[in-house]
């Protein structure tokens, strides 16, 4: 089986996450199926951005529950890759890899690749991000020097070459902007030593299971 992971990035000054969900075709149409409800609760909205909602409303909070049901209900697996904003440009201005995305879209791909070579599953992914305005030009030859480099038990888990959506055009692209906008917020409170953001309804969990990738100056 082919697995589908769908992509998207949350950033602030403080913290750079690209993050989204692994599932099968299957289970990610019935996400999208579901995903309906979420946009039409009233007042209705065109698109889901976690950046747009307002936790004080007990209308925002009800459509957060809906998502976070649906995402819980269809989708097996939330992976990410996390760093301090700060940091990174420290390391790579003036680089060929100024922008964050470069570097943690890499990351992404083969620290997924090696986890299912490593704890299974033993499928390869087929990877859709959400487009990055200008940021994706050079990726597709990072990604063939990668993957030159890279162990050949973690390139045979490799799907199609990576392709960009806008969250217009997949709902599931807005599935994994809840997932890259609470691993950040979760993030900074674990780098802070603060107890990790809980749902408005408690508890943190957004996955069933997670692979978290967080880096830091020295690699």
């Amino acid at each position: 089986m082919v697995l589908v992971g769908h992509i998207d990035d949350s950033r602030d000054e403080d913290a750079f996450v690209l993050g989204g969900y692994l599932s099968s075709a299957e289970e990610w149409k019935q996400l999208s199926d579901e995903w309906e409800s979420v946009v039409a609760h009233s007042p209705s909205i065109d698109v889901f951005k976690m950046s747009q909602l307002h936790m004080t409303d007990p209308n925002e909070v009800v459509r957060l529950r809906l998502a976070h049901d649906a995402i819980s209900r269809n989708l097996r697996a939330g992976v990410s890759v996390a760093f301090s904003t700060r940091d990174y440009a420290d390391v790579f201005a003036g680089s060929e890899f100024e922008s964050p995305f470069f570097i943690a879209y890499l990351l992404l791909i083969f620290g997924t690749a090696r986890m299912q070579n490593e704890i299974g599953p033993d499928e390869t992914v087929d990877f859709i991000f959400d487009e990055q305005r200008g940021e994706d030009g050079n990726l597709e030859g990072m990604l063939d020097r990668a993957r030159e480099r890279a162990d050949p038990a973690w390139t045979r888990l490799l799907g199609a070459r990576p392709i960009f959506r806008t969250d217009h055009e997949l709902v599931a692209l807005q599935a994994a902007d809840f997932y890259a906008w609470w691993t950040r917020r979760r993030w900074k409170n674990r780098q802070n030593g603060e107890p990790e953001l809980e749902f408005p309804w408690g508890g943190t969990k957004c996955a069933g299971r997670e692979l978290r990738i967080e880096a830091d100056r020295s690699g």
